[in-house]
This record gives C-alpha cells, sequence and structure tokens, in this order.
C-alpha cells in the first residue's frame, strides 16, 4: 500500500522560488552569450562604434623629437604615457606645446592642457 503525504504547507512557495531562480539561470545565459558575442573579433569590414580607431596623439619635444603616444594622462605638471606594460613620466616642460599643439590640429586631435 502506497501512502501519499499532503504537500508541505509552504509547496507553493517552494515552487515559486524555484520559477524565479530558472528565470535566473536563463537571463544569466543570455547575458553571457551576448558577452561572448561582443569578445568575438569581428570581420575586418564591420567596425563598432566601441572599437573605432582614434589618431594617435604626436608629442613634440623642446628638444625636437616627437612620439605618438595612444593613451596619457596630465597630472599638475606630469603627463603619464601609459600602455598595458608601463606608464613612462614626462614633465610638460619638456614639451614644445604650441608645436604639440599645431600639430595633433593637423591630425584632428585636441591636445589641451589643464588650466
Amino acid at each position: 500500500m502506497v501512502v501519499q503525504a499532503a504537500p508541505p504547507a509552504d509547496y507553493g512557495q517552494n515552487q515559486q522560488l524555484v520559477g524565479e531562480v530558472e528565470g535566473l539561470r536563463q537571463e544569466v545565459q543570455q547575458l553571457r552569450q551576448e558577452q561572448n558575442s561582443r569578445q568575438q573579433p569581428r570581420p575586418s569590414g564591420t567596425q563598432s562604434s566601441a572599437s573605432v580607431q582614434v589618431s594617435a596623439t604626436v608629442l613634440v619635444f623642446r628638444d625636437g623629437h616627437r612620439s605618438e603616444v595612444h593613451n596619457y594622462a596630465i597630472a599638475g605638471t606630469t603627463l603619464w604615457i601609459l600602455n598595458e606594460r608601463q606608464a613612462k613620466k614626462v614633465l610638460i616642460s619638456e614639451l614644445d606645446v604650441p608645436a604639440t599643439q599645431a600639430a595633433n590640429a593637423e591630425r584632428g586631435v585636441e591636445f589641451a592642457l589643464p588650466q
């Protein structure tokens, strides 16, 4: 003889929680798929707005040499040239600022020092 017990009093609440967990599981899976699709390389003919190439900034030094940089920060009287491996410190006084601004204006790049 098989005896079936009545469902626990909180059975409906447990079912609701199971449904919510399943919904969250599906949402996480969808977000992962979206993230993976963003990380995959795009064909060379298409570019997203986030991957548009920005011209390098040209730094013109007082001694006449030039350097192209893609990422920099200015803190006080110091310009930091940043890349994935290192940060290089350059004093702004080492730059020919008017020549740097002119060279970048020709390229359509704004180079402005904070006031």
